[in-house]
């Protein structure tokens, strides 16, 4: 079912603006998954394939952020990324994307 979204709530985790106007949703829960709205399991992966730029920048002690710097450029995205576009397509809701991959 649509979520309602309390905003304020998330504030203090910098969520981007341009999610306020997104749908997101929430299980309904049944009998099944004891009211959850939850069934199984959803794996929540960041992969960083390590090419030779990266390589060469971790064998030079490069800092984190050219580290991430190199990572973005090459594709990587961060969990809290994967999380909200899983929150988006409906696999998991907002507050445990949130939850599981922002600090606030």
């Amino acid at each position: 079912q649509e979520a309602q979204i309390d905003w304020e709530k998330f504030r203090s985790y910098g969520l981007p603006a341009t999610l306020r106007n997104k749908c997101f949703y929430e299980g309904a829960g049944c009998e099944d998954c004891q009211h959850t709205g939850y069934r199984g399991r959803e794996a929540l992966v960041a992969r960083l394939p390590v090419d030779e730029r990266i390589a060469a920048e971790i064998l030079r002690g490069g800092s984190a952020g050219e580290l991430r710097r190199l990572a973005a450029k090459s594709g990587y995205r961060e969990l809290k990324e994967i999380a909200l576009q899983k929150a988006l397509a409906g696999r998991t809701s907002l507050e445990e994307a949130v939850c599981e991959t922002f600090t606030g």
